[in-house]
């Protein structure tokens, strides 16, 4: 059946939150908008990424679906989940990051790798 929902292909979102200047940009394959709804659900090879003026070496986190809820600031998933930070890895199953407070949760099944 036909749904109302936007439908998003490619995408890419620079999150800008107010206070110190920072902004979070995601990247996905495709991604849908319910109507009258503020969450965004994006999905295929779904990235987050972290940007603040004058610091490098942001993490990226991994994931194939994510939901983000603009009112709350708040990105959530129940996969399983990769962040990257040069040289370093961590994976996990599911994730909750609360972009306002720049606070990254995992859920569970946490591993990871720290290479000198």
């Amino acid at each position: 059946p036909a749904t109302r929902d936007v439908r998003l292909e490619s995408l890419r979102v620079d999150y800008l939150l107010a206070g110190p200047p920072r902004s979070w940009v995601m990247t996905a394959m495709a991604g849908t908008v319910p109507p009258d709804s503020r969450v965004v659900q994006l999905h295929g090879d779904v990235r987050l990424r972290g940007v603040e003026p004058g610091r490098t070496g942001a993490a990226t986190i991994r994931t194939e679906r994510l939901r983000l809820d603009v009112d709350r600031s708040l990105a959530t998933t129940r996969d399983p989940v990769r962040i990257e930070l040069a040289p370093h890895v961590l994976e996990a199953r599911g994730l909750r990051a609360d972009l306002a407070a720049d606070r990254v949760q995992l859920e569970s099944e946490v591993h990871g790798r720290f290479r000198p």
